[in-house]
């Protein structure tokens, strides 16, 4: 007395892929028929002294990012904090008191 799921017919086809030749049939090939090395990937590595190719750095657009939210957080900062003292002074202005602070003195 289980239920048995029926699943409905479709046009998807699984398991289209196509056998290819093994490792030891691609050197073989290569080195009878002196081919050069057709498949591979890129050469990324670069010598010690002329650095990461910008391109494959994986830091560089993180840290750029990083470094330029950390000047507007900062500059923000710096604004508030100014406006903060321009009103204090106003403030200040208009009570007729005067404000010792930063002065140095007690």
């Amino acid at each position: 007395m289980y239920k048995v799921n029926n699943y409905p017919n479709t046009s998807l086809k699984v398991n289209q892929s196509i056998e290819g030749q093994t490792l030891e049939q691609k050197i073989e090939q290569i080195t009878n028929n002196k081919e050069q090395i057709k498949d591979g990937a890129p050469l990324i590595f670069t010598e010690k002294s002329e650095g990461v190719k910008a391109g494959y750095n994986i830091r560089t657009d993180r840290f750029e990012i990083a470094i330029d939210a950390m000047d507007k957080m900062l500059k923000s900062n710096i604004a508030k904090s100014e406006s903060k003292a321009q009103m204090n002074i106003v403030r200040d202005e208009i009570s007729g008191t005067e404000s010792t602070q930063g002065t140095g003195t007690e």
